[in-house]
């Protein structure tokens, strides 16, 4: 009965408090957490002067930009908690690797994430037959990291191709470690197929998709 009475007393000195004076009170609550990125080469080693964007779900343009340090690193800070995505390009040897991803943030976390670009790869087999299905052999090849549109001269895509290979006796050619794309991990390539600046083409309306730690296969029916 002691500790009833004790309850009722703390119930009626809490109504007294609330009641006093008609105050409102109103409580903050923190909904933040914190988001880094460290970006890293094959050996683990931070990559600097890499430019980073944070974008927040569904908004036009990005949040944030800045670029990593010289450990790789680059701290977004205090983030209200919710779903964005962040993305990167990263160069080396000439072709560009993509990173990036979407992420939730939760009040009162502190998330990090390591991106290793150059893990970020994909294979493609591609297979050129003419009309009859028939295999072509010493064909070029040349991929291409943008739409071949009509305003690019040939010299011009030939100086922009990741990879440019001849087909075999059975009309293949294989691209091997070739940047696989932004986060949602596949990418979209050009082919143009060619004997000589007189005699080329786009196959398959110019877009092949590499996709992260996969292979993928293509049948191309060509004519010049």
């Amino acid at each position: 009965m002691k500790k009833l009475n004790y309850v009722f007393l703390f119930v009626a000195i809490l109504l007294l408090s609330c009641e006093k004076g008609n105050e409102n009170v109103t409580v903050l609550i923190d909904q933040s957490g914190y988001f880094n990125v460290k970006v890293v080469d094959l050996n683990q080693k931070g990559i600097e002067g890499i430019e980073l964007k944070l974008y927040y779900e569904g908004a036009p343009g990005p949040l944030e930009v800045g670029e990593t340090d010289a450990s790789g690193n680059y701290d977004f800070g205090k983030l209200l908690q919710g779903y964005y995505e962040y993305e990167g390009l990263v160069e080396k040897n000439g072709m560009e690797y993509y990173i990036g991803g979407p992420i939730q943030i939760i009040a009162g976390d502190r998330k990090s994430v390591t991106s290793e670009p150059f893990l970020n790869i994909g294979e493609l087999r591609i297979t050129l037959v003419n009309n009859y299905q028939q295999a072509l052999e010493n064909v070029n090849v040349a991929l291409i990291p943008h739409p071949a549109y009509s305003n690019y001269t040939f010299q011009q895509l030939l100086d922009d191709a990741y990879y440019i290979r001849s087909t075999n006796s059975e009309g293949l050619v294989n691209f091997l470690d070739v940047p696989a794309g932004d986060y949602y991990n596949y990418r979209s390539y050009s082919l143009m197929v060619y004997y000589d600046e007189f005699n080329y083409g786009f196959p398959n309306s110019n877009n092949v998709y590499v996709i992260s730690d996969e292979v993928q296969e293509y049948t191309l029916t060509v004519y010049f």
